[in-house]
């Protein structure tokens, strides 16, 4: 007996190729009626999922068709979130009265959901970007800040650093 996993794994192949218009001429009409019934059965849990806009839109497409339709539409959003995502990192701006570590954690979320979204940026220019930001968004004194294995740290003038740490 099969169990249900084994029997999904079975029907992915609906989702990986388009099935042929016609059946093979020599198939008989069990095989012709349980690949239909298999792609049937597939796209309709692929609609049961849906909410009813996208069922709508997709109710008459295989399941192959629908997860071709389903990335393309997805896609393009994710490509608006991305560009949505950029623009609001690099017009982030420290507020007044905000702090350093608030500010500097709402960078982070932008360069996080960058990664989300299959852009990670390499964690070294985004650690610049933001210290870049902090320098020329500075009301203040400037702020002296120096980096030390992966972590950010205030200088300590007139200290001398512990041993191995500078």
């Amino acid at each position: 007996m099969l169990n249900s996993r084994n029997r999904a794994e079975q029907k992915f192949y609906h989702l990986e190729e388009a099935l042929p218009e016609a059946p093979a001429a020599n198939a008989t009409t069990a095989v012709r009626n349980t690949v239909y019934n298999e792609q049937q059965e597939v796209a309709c849990l692929m609609l049961a999922s849906m909410i009813p806009e996208l069922q709508k839109n997709l109710e008459n497409l295989a399941a192959f068709d629908m997860l071709r339709e389903l990335k393309v539409m997805f896609e393009q959003q994710a490509e608006l979130e991305l560009f949505d995502t950029v623009k609001s990192f690099h017009a982030c701006k420290q507020e007044e009265g905000q702090s350093v570590s608030s500010y500097v954690m709402k960078m982070k979320s932008y360069l996080d959901q960058m990664e989300r979204l299959g852009y990670p940026m390499p964690q070294i220019l985004g650690l610049s970007m933001i210290l870049t930001s902090l320098e020329r968004h500075a009301k203040k004194a400037p702020l002296v800040l120096a980096i030390n294995q992966g972590r950010i740290q205030k200088k300590n003038k007139g200290k001398p650093l512990a041993p191995g740490k500078g």
